[in-house]
């Protein structure tokens, strides 16, 4: 038992001293779910320690906390969500976006384990709002490159009429569904 508990603490102590940029959260996730592994071996008469059971529990905590440094690690990550991020967990600290040499411990102290639910809803709202970003680029590129063409409205010249071509008006109608299903979305203040 002391083998394993040397052996995950010193893994943990390590993992807090990688950068935050360089985080793999996959070789994080299976090197968790060994020394999960390597816990549940121990002989069945430590089982009641304190000892067993403090490692049982920070293992646990580790393991669910990897998705969720996972999620975070997601480029569509900005300033505002880790700004949620601060209150949801009700502790200050610097966000990645602004100190390029934080740790992972700087993000371990959160104790993200206790947040999952927030943590998981914040790393959602900025998938989705990312999502939103893209479309929106993509029709304002589309649409600043449209030629609008003009006729007279009933042969009077005074009174231009725009139209567009065929292939813009169903754009025009798919785009509209898509802004549509913009507006209906809980993230649309941001």
């Amino acid at each position: 038992l002391w083998n394993v508990i040397e052996e995950a603490l010193e893994f943990y102590t390590e993992s807090k001293k990688t950068l935050w940029a360089e985080v793999n959260a996959e070789e994080l996730e299976d090197e968790s779910k060994r020394l999960m592994k390597v816990t549940k071996n121990c002989a069945k008469e430590v089982r009641w320690s304190k000892a067993y059971q403090g490692i049982d529990k920070t293992n646990k905590d580790f393991l669910n906390t990897v998705p969720l440094v996972s999620a975070l690690h997601h480029p569509s990550m900005r300033l505002r969500h880790w700004g949620y991020l601060a209150k949801a967990t009700g502790k200050a600290f610097t966000p990645p976006p602004e100190d390029p040499h934080l740790l992972m411990s700087g993000i371990l102290d959160l104790e993200l384990h206790k947040f999952t639910a927030d943590v998981e809803e914040i790393c959602d709202q900025a998938l989705k709002e990312e999502k939103m970003e893209k479309q929106l680029e993509q029709l304002e590129g589309f649409w600043t490159n449209v030629d609008w063409l003009m006729d007279p409205y009933q042969g009077d010249e005074t009174v231009p009429l725009l139209k567009m071509g065929e292939d813009e008006f169903e754009a025009l109608e798919n785009d509209q569904l898509v802004i549509q299903g913009m507006l209906a979305s809980r993230y649309l203040a941001q």
